[in-house]
């Protein structure tokens, strides 16, 4: 599951094309977190958007859904051993905030709260993985 901060949701509530910009951005961090450790292999990937929570609040959030393998370019299973979740968070963030940024009217109190976001979540937005037995993060 990949959440946002609660700073976030007024923005993504105020503009829902923002949804979309979230999903993409989880896939493109895992895919991205697997080719920088090497894998060569395009996973498969399902994304589905929650946007309230259990309290019925807005709170947008992706689940993923992942398979432990992946296509080659030659049409060949490759398994994925490994999922590393700090550089997935990380990767999540950047990829986030860099496009809501884009998003944003270029102001300088836009550009202080990304850079606030950054700063204030050092080790990358949350992500919650529920990993198989047989991947280790």
């Amino acid at each position: 599951m990949f959440t946002i901060p609660q700073e976030l949701r007024k923005i993504i509530f105020s503009d829902r094309m923002l949804i979309k910009i979230m999903m993409d951005c989880a896939s493109k961090a895992a895919v991205e977190v697997l080719q920088s450790k090497g894998v060569d292999a395009v996973p498969g990937i399902l994304l589905v958007v929650h946007t309230f929570g259990r309290d019925l609040k807005f709170n947008p959030h992706v689940h993923m859904l992942m398979t432990e393998g992946g296509l080659t370019s030659s049409n060949q299973w490759v398994d994925i051993p490994f999922l590393p979740y700090g550089l997935l968070r990380k990767k999540w963030q950047y990829y986030l905030l860099t496009e809501i940024k884009a998003s944003l009217p270029q102001t300088k109190e836009n550009v202080r709260f990304i850079d606030y976001l950054f700063k204030s979540q050092r080790n990358g937005f949350y992500v919650n993985p529920k990993l198989s037995d047989s991947w280790s993060g």
